[in-house]
């Protein structure tokens, strides 16, 4: 139907002190990630009560890794949880996106409606007459910006022809 939802994903990458799991590189092809100093970690088993999948480095490789103690505390090697429905989750990483946006873009608009142009409540009624009043107090808020955009513009040309004037440097020697 062309609809598309965003819904918001918890963000468990800081639970621990340990590297996070978005350092960790999926190979897509293998199936299996690629950790921050190249090793393999392969698929080890699928949990399906918990919908899951599990990769654990092997204990050898783990254990010989510089850098193993900011990874994993663990004496049989890190595992990284993959969801079965990972490739989703990816895709609802617009919801993050799209909500910035919003809270810059969207709400001060509405803010702004309701505070300067009395959009808290419509005196009118019928969906016609309110979507005419909606789109008045938009074109009214476009409308002031556009004049405030030009009055800088028109404001920093006035200043530039001013100051660089022959007559400015003039007066300005006589005064001091």
């Amino acid at each position: 139907m062309g609809i598309k939802a965003y819904m918001p994903t918890p963000d468990l990458s800081n639970r621990s002190k340990f590297y996070p799991p978005n350092l960790f590189r999926y190979d897509r092809e293998k199936d299996r990630y690629i950790c921050p100093e190249g090793k393999s970690i392969p698929l080890f088993s699928r949990r399906k009560t918990e919908q899951v999948l599990v990769n654990r480095a092997k204990t050898k490789v783990c254990n010989d890794c510089p850098v193993k103690a900011k990874c994993t505390d663990s004496k049989s090697g890190r595992y990284i949880f993959r969801s079965f429905f990972q490739e989703h989750l990816d895709r609802a990483e617009a919801y993050q996106k799209a909500m910035r946006k919003q809270g810059v873009w969207v709400e001060p608009l509405f803010g702004e409606a309701k505070q300067f142009h009395q959009l808290r409540r419509f005196r009118l009624r019928g969906l016609k007459k309110v979507n005419i009043k909606g789109v008045m107090i938009a074109a009214g808020q476009n409308i002031k910006r556009l004049i405030k955009d030009r009055c800088i513009d028109f404001l920093r040309y006035a200043d530039s022809v001013i100051y660089s004037s022959p007559l400015f440097s003039l007066l300005f020697q006589q005064t001091a």
